[in-house]
């Protein structure tokens, strides 16, 4: 039995990126685990742009809100939003648009979260970036009707790195039963 919670538990951002090279076959699985995330009615609403180059890079960290906080990553995967049929009909009977509305954002962010998940199983740090979405389009020549929303950026923890302890509120205070604010 393959046991998910200590990788959750184990992964965590990466604020500082040293110099090391994340390889082809480990950057293949990563971008092979976004491909298999899972979404809405899989539309799979998305395309992967990898970018190596450091001047684009830098130019895209400087985009991010919160990029400041991070030493640049040796890759970014660019998570673009693809159009959807607005025409199509969902399963609940309404236009796919209206229900797409809701659901895309949510679809968007499960291939950077398998993404970063499978880059912590295989010992590569992560971190993922919100930029300005047209400024990130014009740097990655993206077309019209499509958007770079997230930035999954990868490498290797530099030593010494500054890390934020992880915290979580406890189960009791975000857990209710059959109703909001209900406890057992």
């Amino acid at each position: 039995m393959l046991e998910l919670l200590p990788l959750i538990l184990k992964r965590r951002t990466t604020y500082e990126f040293g110099d090391k090279r994340v390889s082809e076959a480990c950057l293949k699985k990563i971008v092979e685990a976004g491909r298999w995330a899972p979404s809405t009615l899989n539309l799979q609403p998305w395309s992967f742009i990898i970018i190596k180059n450091k001047r684009t890079i830098d130019e895209l960290m400087r985009i991010c809100y919160y990029g400041y906080f991070h030493y640049n990553p040796t890759v970014l995967i660019a998570i673009v939003s693809e159009p959807i049929d607005s025409e199509k009909r969902g399963a609940t009977g309404g236009k796919m648009a209206d229900f797409f509305a809701v659901y895309k954002p949510m679809s968007l962010g499960l291939p950077a979260f398998s993404m970063t998940l499978e880059a912590e199983s295989i010992g590569v740090g992560s971190c993922i970036l919100s930029p300005e979405p047209k400024k990130a389009n014009r740097i990655l020549n993206v077309p019209n009707g499509r958007q770079a929303v997230l930035l999954v950026g990868l490498g290797f923890e530099r030593k010494g790195a500054f890390s934020q302890k992880r915290e979580r509120k406890p189960s009791s205070k975000i857990t209710f039963f059959e109703e909001y604010g209900a406890t057992k």
